[in-house]
């Protein structure tokens, strides 16, 4: 029997977004240990298929594509989770990084992709340690105050220009070690652990920092830490107000209010879950009032609501969701699909663009006293091959922020 016969494609869909989404830096792991490669190659993976012998990741950067087997092979589907994580375990064990237990997901999901200058105190440091390394170069190296004693013997209170040469001469491995030790430790404890990309812009400025500054850069990386995982609770915490949306039987009810700033994300999944699922039909969505129900395709019965039924007022008005694909194509959650509010404001969006560069106006000019039809393609199969209309209140169209 075929993998595609063993595998549910809405959950490899599921399984592919959640890795891309969640889990980039451990498919970087993963790459560097079980494919070889080095920081650069293996940066910014991107998984784009997975089945019970192998899984493919691609690198864009590089426009190569990795096929990373699974040794020994997925007996069935549902091994897929236990076999990354322990893949993914056995990758940062290699790399000599911190190993999470399980459930454990902060750090492989913050990564650090800025630099933060210093601030007005660390500026003090900054450049009074950079004074010391130029002094060093000109003064011992070059030897510019070679002739210029007298300056220094009326200057420097310890000894004149021997008390300072001295001192300059003396300290100097002494501060290179130091600062040599504290820039390992800052690409050991946190670069290298919050995904700092080695050899790129923003690694070079945070390691010549810490050369030049010492612990002071410490400090404003674990400021930035903070602010990824700050920005990171606050979609987690978005994702699990989707989790805990009220149903009425398998419908997600999710008010426009809440989740107006999911709007995009959510065209973006479900334009998504069509190409793959290939079970796009009318009568998995329908319109109330301020949203629009999108139910999940897999649980969905497909028997009509009944006048017992609590979702028997829904009405069967239908919108064609397309857009937004090549934006964020990887936005889902484990339960389906999502609920997408819809809005009063009817002039946000004119056309949008396919993943093959085509310009689409699926939504008519809200100021054409002859838009009465929703004019739309429906994308399928690498192919926008049907097209159809579906009358609709102008009150109801959806708003895109």
């Amino acid at each position: 029997m075929a993998d595609e016969d063993l595998i549910p494609v809405s959950q490899k869909v599921r399984t592919i977004a959640h890795m891309n989404n969640d889990h980039r830096l451990d498919l970087q792991h993963i790459l560097q240990h079980y494919n070889n490669l080095n920081d650069y190659e293996a940066r910014d993976p991107e998984m784009v298929d997975i089945n019970l012998q192998f899984m493919t990741v691609k690198t864009p950067h590089t426009g190569r594509t990795h096929y990373v087997k699974f040794e020994p092979e997925l007996s069935n589907w549902s091994e897929r989770r236990v076999k990354l994580v322990d893949m993914t375990h056995k990758a940062r064990a290699s790399l000599g990084l911190e190993v999470l237990e399980e459930g454990s997901h902060e750090q492989e999901k913050v990564v650090v992709k800025e630099y933060m200058p210093p601030r007005p105190l660390d500026w003090i440091i900054f450049l009074a340690v950079l004074f010391y390394y130029f002094n060093f170069f000109f003064a011992v190296k070059l030897g510019v105050l070679d002739g210029r004693e007298h300056i220094l013997d009326a200057f420097w209170p310890f000894g004149g220009h021997e008390g300072w040469m001295w001192l300059t001469k003396t300290i100097f491995w002494p501060v290179i070690g130091i600062h040599l030790a504290e820039a390992a430790w800052l690409e050991r404890s946190r670069l290298s652990k919050y995904g700092v990309e080695r050899g790129g812009w923003v690694w070079l400025l945070w390691m010549g920092s810490c050369f030049i500054e010492g612990g002071m850069s410490f400090q404003r990386f674990d400021i930035c830490v903070e602010k990824a995982k700050e920005k990171q609770g606050k979609r987690q915490r978005m994702n699990d107000s989707i989790l805990s949306a009220p149903t009425i039987g398998h419908w997600w009810l999710l008010t426009l209010a809440d989740f107006r700033r999911l709007l995009c994300r959510a065209l973006t999944a479900l334009i998504h879950f069509k190409i793959l699922h290939e079970d796009v039909k009318l009568d998995n969505f329908h319109l109330t009032d301020d949203k629009v129900m999108i139910v999940d395709l897999e649980q969905a019965s497909e028997e009509p609501f009944s006048d017992e039924d609590p979702g028997f007022g829904i009405k069967s008005t239908v919108y064609l969701l397309v857009a937004f694909y090549e934006r964020n194509q990887n936005f889902f959650w484990e339960e389906g699909l999502a609920s997408i509010g819809t809005g009063k404001r009817q002039d946000s969006l004119r056309s949008v663009r396919t993943p093959q560069g085509q310009s689409l106006t699926p939504f008519p000019d809200p100021h054409d006293p002859s838009a009465g039809k929703i004019q739309a393609r429906l994308y399928r199969g690498g192919q926008y091959d049907q097209n159809f209309g579906v009358t609709h209140p102008q009150s109801s169209w959806i708003s895109f922020l």
